[in-house]
């Protein structure tokens, strides 16, 4: 029986996302646990076009609702693209339009019962750790599943 059965990378889809990725595949397939990536997409304003999956997560003005779509489409295609090139074609992809990345990353953490939450952290320096309130750090204090931290390259 192995620790982990489930394992769920976090991809913001910039610098880095490779690593991620190819790290916590590489981790399911130690494990045998089923892969799981996620993008979420930030956003104010939610249309009711996305459905009940992402109620509750904000209100305001931004992009137009085509703008959302193709962002979301962008990032549905380059997930499994991802997860193709880390040789886990059949990982499951999850893309969220929301406000809160902590938000989003946690309900699919219960949804999907997660047990490993793979996430990158760009390096900073003491000062800046102080001051800053990431999502990630947020994920990482408040994960109801263990977390692997992995540092990005900066710049």
């Amino acid at each position: 029986m192995s620790i982990y059965k489930h394992v769920l990378a976090t991809i913001d889809l910039d610098k880095g996302h490779e690593d991620i990725a190819r790290k916590a595949a590489e981790l399911a397939r130690v494990f045998e646990a089923k892969l799981s990536l996620i993008h979420v997409v930030g956003h104010t304003v939610l249309s009711a076009a996305f459905g009940p999956s992402v109620a509750g997560f904000g209100t305001g003005t931004g992009s137009s609702e085509a703008e959302i779509k193709a962002k979301v489409e962008a990032a549905r295609d380059a997930l499994k693209k991802l997860a193709e090139a880390c040789g886990m074609p059949d990982a499951s992809t999850h893309v969220w339009v929301a406000t809160s990345t902590n938000a989003a990353v946690r309900q699919v953490i219960k949804d999907e019962n997660i047990d490993l939450l793979v996430i990158g952290s760009h390096q900073r320096g003491k000062l800046e750790r102080m001051l800053v309130s990431s999502s990630g750090y947020q994920l990482l204090r408040n994960a109801p599943c263990d977390v692997i931290v992995l540092d990005l390259p900066t710049g």
